[in-house]
């Protein structure tokens, strides 16, 4: 389960901070195509199989989800998908 660091941060605050060092990384791999006719449409969404799939409540504020959504307007990826690219991205392992 993804609990408190061994530095205390919470859930929430793991997870906004490797989405905050690796979100260009991510929208640059998963970006949505910006031409054609249908290119304001976007593409479906991406989902990697989880092989242990376990729901985490993360708690943010409304302004961190209002950024996070115009974030994931930039990808193909939904937000469960963003997270856990961060997460691998930045090395992070539950404990």
């Amino acid at each position: 389960m993804l609990g408190a660091d061994a530095t205390g941060r919470t859930k929430g605050e793991i997870v906004l901070a490797a989405i905050e060092a690796s979100y260009e990384q991510i929208v640059a791999a998963h970006g949505r195509e910006r031409t054609g006719l249908f290119a304001a449409a976007g593409r479906s969404p991406e989902r990697r199989h989880v092989g242990d799939p376990r729901k985490v409540a993360v708690t943010v504020s409304e302004a961190e989800a209002e950024i996070l959504a115009g974030v994931l307007g930039q990808t193909t990826l939904s937000l469960s998908a963003f997270v856990d690219e961060a997460l691998r991205l930045t090395g992070w392992r539950p404990s």
